[in-house]
């Protein structure tokens, strides 16, 4: 079962609680804004410091040196990448270089004597091996030139790179040396004694304060919430407690019906056992011997009347007349017994049926439990009216 947002009793809680709330939110606000007064006037105190111009000194140099230390990274990273390439450029010396100049030289050579004489088929072919030769050996020459010119190129800039480095590492250190010097006038500075402001005082004392009340305000505010907390559950054991009786008197209230349906089942059939009765007869003809004596015209009560013609029987005028009426009521009995025999009986046990079954919804309402509704102390009681 949920519990109500609105518990009898609670909302004069509720409303403290809301204004505790703002009261809250108001010191928090207060500490927020004193705070920043606070940190205001210590930036404006630092902004007059002697030490303001040389923390500006050191911020710069600083920055400065993180600069230099990530150009030098990345020449680094460049000289790396020529190193992977080509190796340790640093020990390499420069080697002495093959001219294709004798090459060319004797390709000339060839082509005059081929030009001037003529030669055997061997000495051709042999011509032919020597130029092929000669051409494969400039080609490998010449190559070798190529990688020659690249790995000095790249030598050339690995040198240039690594006096950057140099250069860097100089730079680095000097403007090092200037920080460890601010570093110390800095450390002189904090050596000496530390005037504190009067007005950030005032404002620490009043932060204090704040802090002092802020914490009287939540403990109230915690108490109250126990306390809210407390009476949902006491309202909810209460609803619980409701329910269950409601429940309890539904079923009664079902079980009640349902016996005032076999009383009334009851008396249909008492009523039937009733008119199977066959003293009525035995009433008409008492009242009907009452008249035997009397002379003259008869003159009969109106509910024997009634009951004469209800039993479909001659009405004597005459007191001659009435043995006969009366044995004619009397053969009318009979007959009325012999059919109402078997009916009799079967109502009698009818009758015990039902009364069997209302004794057991009697029991069933015995066995409900009685559930006793504590009301909350903090719940006033329904006035009566």
């Amino acid at each position: 079962m949920d519990s109500p947002k609105n518990i009898p009793g609670t909302k004069q809680l509720k409303n403290n609680l809301m204004d505790l709330k703002t009261e809250l939110q108001k010191i928090i606000d207060s500490i927020k804004d004193i705070s920043g007064k606070i940190e205001d006037t210590k930036r404006a105190d630092a902004q007059n410091s002697p030490k303001a111009p040389l923390l500006a000194q050191r911020r710069t140099l600083n920055n400065e040196i993180k600069d230099l230390r990530a150009s030098r990274r990345e020449i680094f990273d460049q000289m790396k990448e020529i190193e992977d390439v080509y190796g340790d450029l640093g020990g390499k010396k420069e080697e002495s270089r093959v001219s294709t100049d004798s090459i060319e030289k004797r390709l000339r050579e060839i082509n005059l004597e081929v030009m001037k004489f003529p030669h055997s088929s061997q000495k051709s072919k042999e011509i032919e091996d020597e130029i092929r030769q000669l051409k494969a050996k400039k080609i490998n020459i010449e190559s070798e030139q190529k990688k020659h010119e690249i790995l000095k190129k790249a030598q050339e800039k690995f040198y240039s790179l690594k006096g950057s480095v140099r250069e860097y590492n100089k730079e680095i250190a000097e403007k090092t040396s200037e920080l460890q010097e601010i570093n110390r006038s800095l450390e002189d500075l904090d050596a000496q004694e530390t005037v504190v402001n009067p007005v950030i005082e005032n404002f620490e004392k009043a932060i204090e304060n704040l802090k002092a009340k802020k914490e009287d305000v939540q403990n109230k505010i915690k108490n109250i919430k126990e306390d809210l907390t407390k009476k949902r559950e006491e309202f909810d054991k209460y609803l619980k407690m409701k329910a269950t009786q409601e429940a309890y008197e539904k079923q009664k209230k079902a079980i009640l019906d349902k016996i005032a349906e076999l009383e009334e089942r009851k008396e249909a059939f008492i009523a039937e056992q009733n008119s199977c009765d066959a003293s009525k007869f035995d009433s008409v003809v008492f009242a009907l011997n009452k008249f035997k004596a009397q002379s003259g015209t008869l003159s009969f009560p109106i509910d024997l009347v009634l009951s004469l013609t209800k039993f479909k029987v001659k009405i004597p005028s005459l007191s001659s007349q009435i043995p006969a009426t009366i044995s004619e009521l009397e053969t009318k009995k009979k007959d009325f017994l012999n059919t109402v025999t078997s009916r009799t009986k079967e109502l009698e046990k009818k009758i015990a049926e039902v009364e069997d079954l209302i004794q057991q919804e009697r029991n069933s309402i015995a066995a409900i439990p009685v559930v006793e509704i504590i009301l909350p102390p903090f719940i006033s009681k329904p006035r009566s009216k």
